[in-house]
């Protein structure tokens, strides 16, 4: 999986969440796993031991990176290990679907069960190099609800993202809900991702509802307990 996209970010209130929502209803379709409701979108995310990611991130370098492992709802049939490169607005994700029990033990920090995908992914390597050059681990895990739209032009894909929670500390593959810390509570983070230019259709639609783009970072948000401590 290779796949380049621009990708514009807007925070927005509860309430224009709820708008959008119902306005977008009329004119995008859904897909196909939040037709009838929100779908969960669970990230475990890796950084350095010297968190270069989160740092190059805060330091708002045009060019940076981000590891993590991938899956929805409580799908256990499906995990996917994913370098996400971000050029200004414009991204590229990496990424191979692994197998649960090696999922697993990423999740835990160890990362040799990679080798056996080198021969099945042009990715793989180069994701295990950056885990182990870079003595990464896994340092916070996010979950979230999203309503996705798609369209065909520009492979347009439009997700408002809400409920944003975090796990910091220790890191496990599966946590109860209890364990979570909410982030934002009171926003939404909507995402328009498209190849070539964005469809004038929803340009004026963002124009509508009066927003400015931001570059709000879900795993930048998710670190307070990182960023926060007396060191």
């Amino acid at each position: 999986m290779e796949i380049y996209r621009r990708e514009i970010k807007y925070i927005i209130s509860k309430k224009q969440y709820s708008d959008m929502v119902r306005h977008m209803d009329n004119f995008l379709d859904r897909d196909e796993h939040s037709r009838d409701k929100p779908y969960t979108v669970n990230s475990v995310y890796f950084d350095s031991i010297n968190n270069i990611d989160f740092y190059e991130k805060m330091a708002g370098l045009i060019n940076r990176k981000k590891i993590r492992l991938r899956y929805y709802n409580d799908d256990e049939s499906y995990y996917r290990l994913e370098k996400k490169e971000k050029f200004n607005d414009n991204q590229i994700k990496k990424g191979f679907e692994i197998k649960k029990e090696d999922a697993l033990e990423v999740t835990e920090g160890r990362y040799e069960c990679l080798h056996d995908y080198f021969g099945l992914s042009s990715h793989a390597l180069e994701i295990y190099m950056i885990l182990m050059q870079g003595l990464y681990r896994p340092v916070v895990k996010i979950a979230y609800d999203r309503i996705a739209y798609t369209h065909s032009l520009y492979d347009t894909r439009v997700t408002f993202d809400s409920n944003i929670r975090k796990k910091e500390g220790l890191i496990r593959l599966k946590h109860d809900e209890k364990e979570y810390n909410s982030v934002d509570s009171d926003q939404a983070v909507l995402e328009v991702k498209f190849s070539g230019k964005c469809p004038q259709f929803i340009t004026d639609c963002l124009r509508h509802f009066e927003l400015e783009q931001n570059s709000y970072s879900k795993y930048c948000s998710s670190r307070i307990q990182y960023y926060t401590f007396n060191y």
